[in-house]
């Protein structure tokens, strides 16, 4: 059995099987050839069909192409001009060439020649030795004094790339890259990323530095080591260039004898070459030549091997009877059989060659065996074995063959009723993790130093959401993949998987009891939402325990530990002065030029429109201004991984992060804000703020000497100080509610960050939390800007006509419900909301206009216009009309500062935040669940709040200053604070298009039954404001309507169509 493919590890070793039916399609049988034809087979994805196909297209190569190469001129110089040369082997036995790049040239011309002499090269490295089965060869290049416009031919290293994947996969084992310039290198990484992957897999870049030539030693002996790469191997001498050039023209010379004259191929002449070599040992075995002189039993690869390339030259050729030095165990045998005659002595020598050959056949066989039992446990252990399938467990033999198909029905079951559930866990922790982010920055501008006191409750909490969210996700990808979810693997395969199992039969069950007992009383909806948060409420509580699990690190097992994300190591690395762990040079290559082109892009693109929104004004900008933000982070915390060591990434996502956020808030401080000196003073400390941070970091991805350490440092107290200095300021500025979070945040993150080993962030988990933060806040956004405020300029009303005579009942009927409406003194739901519309007149002969033709034949007068709030920038109107005949007076709510109506939204942002919960859980939990993940609402002194109050108090003046029945109106998020304003005082309103108040009621001390009783609501079909939140079913009017959802929330459109539907006085509306 084929011991070759041992060189190559267990995986290998697994793959032998494919190996030997490529050799049998291809008519090889030698076992010499088992590495070779694994490589190909490795780059093909071990298909067996396209590595022969592949195979034959190499062997074609050899014969039109190599066999008729013409050894120029060219070709002759350049092989002793020190360009490339062999210099020994490395630890492994892979032939090592040494590649000065700084004495090549550019030349276009010569571009074809030198791609035939880098054949030629890697032909020769990779060549069958009895020394190296591997067949592999390793290039190390200095690019010390190269000049990328002289010297560097990335088109030729490209196609040699290309070339060296198309028919020489595998070959080429390792390429050092040494001290390559940084320009240089920032073209070359990104160049070589795009390559084949059997080529750039293998690169390495090594700094100018002395920790480069002890990573290089690791792999190269010092003796072979050039003394330019802080070696001991003087190889760069003419004599030396020479010697190599006559070994590669020799070696050429003999193989286009062998191909193009023999009809050979490349690897049937190495194979012959090396059968000679084997005649040659055999021949000297068997020369009798006395007991003094015999040779060595021990088998011809040790010590009749080729010899090792000594210096600069490889010389392929064994070794002089003079050279050989017997071992000790040969001087025992040969004094052992010395006294017998020579030919008993050659007899009992030969016998006994045969035996240890024989037994070395047999030892390799037995230790292909093991390699295959070590990879096939290795599949199953890590790969195949299912978690929750326990068709391996010693129990599931007793289960009956008839049962085993139910068996099995009822795993899938349990696993797409846990995966369902923790679905549902995530979009809860997206839910409550972005509405207090997305609030926390909305209270940045309830005044002007809010921004300092919350900026670091704001880092917390998205740091915090992301972990949440990476646990959820983490544990729906491994019940995909089928294997033991943390932490229960801690408690091993088998029994994690069966703790594993018994907990989520356990849910399923509890699952099928509350449908069945929901059944009993309700309907089928309710018990399919009875079960979701049954499963909800389940993966909750457990994903929460896991937090608390991990948070302790009660973790025994090693194999789980994440290096490459604990931030611990790069504390002591900027405070206790240790060095910075090494990282695997094959994973950290530095940041691709694509990834540096998105990234740039976005942070562009972030600032472009960032400015154009505080150009505009525009809703669409202020919303893509976002998105683009968040993208930002989320793109660069995404590209930074395995580009950067942990110190830089960490400096790198964190300055990213903070001055996205801050940037955020400079442009909607600009584009929201009327701010007096006040705001200046926070606008301009945070946009100092902002540059300082991105200078420092640029700082310290630039550079690349020890002292970075120092600058690392200073970031490392920077961010520190800014936290805490943060968080002890929200204790005096916003309140005690909030500064106790944020240093239980403070305190629970640092804690997390020192202690917990495990992976508390994933790309998956910052993917799902930063795009609910995007959706929420430019819900908030694009709603707040809808809802703020109606203006019109051009009248929307013409001369009323004729009364019509009073509908018939079959008439009445078909009409909306709400038109049945009327006050006792005659007012219909028509004049409210023609009232409510007068009031976006944006100036007075537009209103006179209207109101003559809307209102001219009663008596209602209009009276005045009010500032019921007018603190922190705000302007919140109250017009009054009174009618003395129908004993009325109308107060018409008015928001006209859409600042203050992107902040009122935090009123039902819970909501907002649940609406994709809303088809899993009952009506009853979704109102209490809103009541709780607003928590931070109720800390924080939102302006709505002082808005409601002042309402209130004016509402309580004008009842005590008539006798005339009170109703409030109001359209869009002024509607929304109307009806709370009408629970509060217990006064009749009427809402147009605008949010519900079911799931808010908690932020007023009444009850459904109040809401109920004071509010009616009026919403067309597609309008935007109320699609996420609660009206009173049974105080609810729904109007048609086929525009766009800005059009049917207009109030335009729904005075339009009521005037329409209901009214019969003969006014007219323009847009009908």
């Amino acid at each position: 059995m084929s011991s070759f493919l041992q060189e190559l590890g267990p995986v290998a070793v697994s793959h032998r099987q494919e190996v030997e039916e490529v050799k049998r399609q291809l008519n090889m049988r030698r076992e010499e050839l088992d590495c070779w034809v694994y490589s190909f087979l490795e780059n093909k994805k071990f298909d067996v069909e396209e590595t022969v196909a592949k195979l034959k297209r190499r062997l074609a190569m050899e014969a039109e192409e190599m066999a008729k190469h013409e050894f120029t001129d060219y070709m002759h110089e350049s092989l002793r001009s020190g360009i490339i040369q062999v210099i020994g082997t490395d630890k492994s036995g892979r032939t090592v060439f040494y590649v000065t790049v700084s004495r090549d040239k550019k030349e276009a011309d010569h571009r074809d020649e030198k791609k035939r002499t880098f054949d030629l090269m890697v032909s020769y490295g990779t060549q069958l030795r009895a020394d190296n089965k591997r067949g592999q060869m390793v290039l190390l290049v200095n690019y010390e004094n190269a000049s990328m416009w002289s010297n560097v031919d990335m088109s030729l290293q490209a196609d040699v790339a290309l070339r060296l994947s198309k028919f020489f996969p595998g070959c080429v084992s390792k390429v050092y890259v040494c001290n390559m310039g940084r320009m240089l290198c920032s073209l070359a990484k990104p160049l070589f990323s795009q390559l084949p992957a059997a080529f750039s897999e293998t690169v390495m870049f090594l700094p100018k530095s002395e920790k480069s030539a002890l990573k290089l030693m690791e792999f190269i002996d010092e003796d072979v080591l050039p003394v330019a790469l802080g070696g001991k191997n003087d190889c760069d001498n003419q004599a030396e260039w020479d010697r190599h050039g006559e070994v590669i023209e020799t070696y050429f010379n003999q193989m286009r004898e062998a191909v193009a004259d023999r009809g050979l191929t490349l690897k049937d002449w190495e194979l012959e070459c090396l059968d000679l070599q084997d005649v040659e040992v055999a021949r000297r075995f068997s020369a009798p030549s006395g007991t003094d002189s015999m040779v060595s039993l021990m088998t011809y690869g040790s010590n009749w091997s080729p010899t090792p390339l000594d210096g600069c030259l490889g010389s392929f050729t064994l070794r002089r009877d003079s050279e050989l030095t017997p071992l000790a165990e040969d001087n025992e045998w040969c004094s052992l059989v010395k006294s017998f005659p020579t030919n008993m002595a050659l007899f009992f020598l030969e016998e006994l060659y045969r035996w240890r050959v024989a037994v070395a056949v047999e030892e390799s066989a037995e230790r292909c065996t093991l390699m295959d039992v070590y990879a096939a446990t290795w599949k199953r252990e890590f790969v195949e074995v299912p978690a929750i399938d326990l068709s391996n467990k010693e129990w599931y033999r007793f289960v009956p063959g008839p049962l085993r198909t139910l068996y099995h029905a009822a795993l899938v079951v349990v696993s797409i009723a846990s995966g369902l559930s923790f679905l549902v866990a995530l979009l809860f922790f997206l839910s409550l993790t972005s509405s207090v982010a997305v609030t926390i920055f909305l209270a940045f501008f309830v005044r002007w130093d809010y921004i300092f006191a919350l900026f670091a409750t704001l880092i917390l909490v998205v740091h915090q959401g992301t972990t949440l969210c990476t646990r959820a996700v983490n544990v729906i990808s491994v019940l995909l993949e089928r294997k033991v979810i943390p932490p229960l693997d801690m408690l091993g395969k088998n029994r994690g998987s069966a703790a594993q199992l018994i907990l989520f039969s356990l849910m399923v069950l509890s699952q099928l009891v509350s449908l069945g007992y929901v059944l009993t009383f309700g309907s089928f909806l309710m018990g399919l939402q009875a079960v979701f948060a049954v499963g909800w409420l389940f993966a909750v509580v457990f994903l929460l325990l896991c937090h608390i699990v991990l948070f302790l690190d009660w973790i025994p097992s090693n194999s789980q530990l994440q290096q490459d994300e604990q931030h611990s190591m790069l504390m002591l690395y900027l405070m206790l002065d240790v060095q910075e762990s090494e990282e695997n040079p094959d994973t950290v290559m530095g940041p691709k030029m694509p990834s540096i082109i998105v990234c740039t892009s976005l942070i562009g693109l972030t600032i472009v429109f960032g400015i154009v929104f505080v150009v505009s004004d525009a809703a669409a900008f202020a919303a893509v201004t976002c998105v683009l933000a968040v993208a930002t982070i989320l793109t660069v915390d995404f590209c930074s991984t395995g580009s950067f060591s942990v110190s830089n990434r960490s400096v790198l996502r964190g300055t990213v992060t903070f001055a996205s956020f801050l940037w955020l808030f400079l442009c909607y401080s600009y584009g929201l804000l009327q701010y007096d000196n006040t705001w200046i003073v926070s606008i301009a400390t945070i946009f100092s703020l902002n540059v300082v941070l991105v200078v420092l970091a640029t700082m310290c991805l630039m550079k690349k000497k020890k002292s970075d350490k120092k600058l690392l440092r200073s970031m490392l107290v920077l961010f520190v100080l800014i936290t805490c200095a943060s968080c002890i300021a929200s204790f005096f500025i916003v309140g005690t509610t909030v500064g106790v979070i944020s240093l239980v945040l403070l305190v629970h993150s640092s804690l997390g960050i020192l202690c917990v080993r495990r992976k508390s962030r994933s790309v998956g988990g910052s993917f799902f939390f930063y795009s609910a933060i995007a959706t929420l806040a430019v819900s908030c956004i694009v709603i707040g800007f809808t809802g703020a405020k109606w203006d019109y300029s051009e009248p929307r009303s013409l001369p009323p006509q004729n009364a019509s005579a009073p509908l018939d009942p079959l008439r009445e009927y078909h009409r909306y419900p709400v038109c049945a409406l009327r006050s006792s003194g005659g007012f219909g739901i028509s004049d409210f909301a023609l009232l409510t519309e007068l009031v976006g007149a944006s100036n007075e002969s537009v209103f006179t206009q209207d109101f003559i033709n809307w209102f001219g034949r009663t008596d209602i007068a209009f009276n005045e216009t009010i500032d019921v709030y007018g603190a922190h920038a705000e302007h919140w109107t109250a017009s009054r009309f009174d009618s003395v005949l129908r004993n009325m007076t109308v107060l018409t709510l008015r928001n006209t500062h859409i600042r203050s109506s992107i902040m009122t939204m935090t009123v039902w942002i819970g909501s907002i935040a649940l609406a994709p919960l809303q088809i899993f859980l009952p009506e009853a939990w979704l109102k209490n669940i809103a009541f709780l993940i607003s928590f931070l609402t109720r800390s924080i002194d939102f302006s709505w709040f002082s808005v409601r109050d002042a309402i209130v108090q004016y509402l309580k003046d004008v009842k005590a200053s008539t006798s005339n029945e009170v109703v409030i109106t109001a359209w869009g998020i002024a509607g929304g604070i109307a009806s709370l304003v009408g629970v509060e005082s217990q006064t009749q309103t009427i809402t147009f298009g605008s949010p519900g108040l079911l799931h808010v009621l908690h932020f007023t001390n009444f009850s459904k039954a109040d809401y109920h009783k004071h509010v009616l609501a009026v919403v067309s079909d597609l309008a935007v404001l109320h699609t996420m939140t609660r009206h009173d079913p049974t105080m609810f009017q729904r109007i048609q309507c086929n525009e766009s959802a800005q059009a049917c929330g207009g109030m335009d459109y729904i005075s339009a169509e009521l005037l329409t539907m209901c009214d019969v006085s003969g006014r007219q509306h323009i847009s009908v």
